[in-house]
């Protein structure tokens, strides 16, 4: 999923120095321990609080493009959070299909507390979810999405497929993540937010190169025939999707307001790649598994 954190950081530091401890992590979190009866592992909070700052921007969107018709709910951000990390975690390191997730969310039999959490995260966001209907509708596209991403770890993927992944993936997580707020969506609003999520995506991708690298996770901008190539069409995303007319009850002002927001993480993300577009020049080619941390890792 996207870290949107990543290109944030540089620029909120009261988010840096409120989510960068695990301690600070486990007390949005804590509450779930005690109503599950499962443990949670200290190596899950870092990946728990990054998804979490970036829900809570979600949020924070939310309220700007639907003001006075939020469903704000501080648990439905660490829920959705939590949620979302473990469902990432059963596809990334288990390889597990959709339809054997489910199978796992719907159990009366937890084997482990990974199990334990993940069921009782499931059952409170439809719970408290404000259209749960609608939710389990975004698991399953987003599901799909999340088996097809599979792929992005066999040699030779072709970049079409490449990009359904990401366009998918992105798109269907980031209306989950909205439809913890907001109930209802047009279908202009839907295609606005899934769009918006691919770009999310695009920018996550660009800053994990050296990650997926390691991890042997085939992704658009460390397959492109040039990272010159990707450039220009993440550039070109980005510039198209902003330049839509924001498709909710908001006024110049705030259309304004709101553009500005989106933009901030996205710029962030053109840094990087001119950092990687150095690279490219230095050495002839954009050949990521040759370079060091530190020539790809973008601080």
């Amino acid at each position: 999923m996207i870290k949107l954190l990543q290109a944030l950081w540089a620029y909120k530091p009261p988010l840096r120095q409120r989510f960068a401890g695990g301690g600070n992590a486990h007390a949005s979190f804590v509450w779930m321990e005690k109503s599950s009866g499962a443990s949670i592992e200290k190596e899950w909070l870092p990946r728990w609080s990054g998804y979490l700052t970036l829900i809570q921007m979600v949020g924070k969107w939310a309220q700007g493009i639907e003001s006075g018709k939020v469903h704000y709910s501080a648990k439905m951000e660490s829920c959705l959070a939590a949620f979302i990390a473990l469902y990432d975690d059963y596809t990334d390191d288990f390889e597990l299909k959709h339809h054997q997730i489910l199978e796992l969310l719907k159990s009366d039999s937890p084997k482990d507390s990974r199990q334990r959490l993940s069921i009782f995260l499931y059952k409170k966001i439809l719970e408290i979810h404000p259209n749960p209907a609608f939710f389990e509708e975004l698991l399953y596209k987003g599901g799909a999405a999340q088996d097809l991403s599979l792929k992005q770890k066999e040699v030779g993927t072709s970049q079409e497929i490449l990009w359904e992944v990401t366009h998918k993936k992105g798109g269907y997580f980031t209306l989950i993540c909205f439809s913890g707020f907001i109930k209802d969506f047009t279908e202009a609003q839907q295609d606005y937010i899934y769009e918006l999520g691919a770009n999310i995506q695009l920018l996550n991708d660009t800053f994990d190169v050296y990650k997926d690298t390691q991890a042997g996770i085939f992704t658009l901008p460390d397959t492109a025939p040039s990272i010159a190539a990707f450039a220009s069409f993440y550039e070109e995303r980005i510039s198209n999707w902003m330049k839509r007319e924001i498709p909710f009850p908001v006024d110049a002002a705030r259309q304004s307001s709101l553009r500005a927001q989106f933009a901030l993480p996205f710029a962030t993300g053109m840094v990087c790649l001119k950092q990687f577009k150095a690279l490219e020049t230095k050495y002839g080619a954009f050949t990521p598994a040759n370079f060091s941390r530190n020539e790809l890792v973008c601080d």
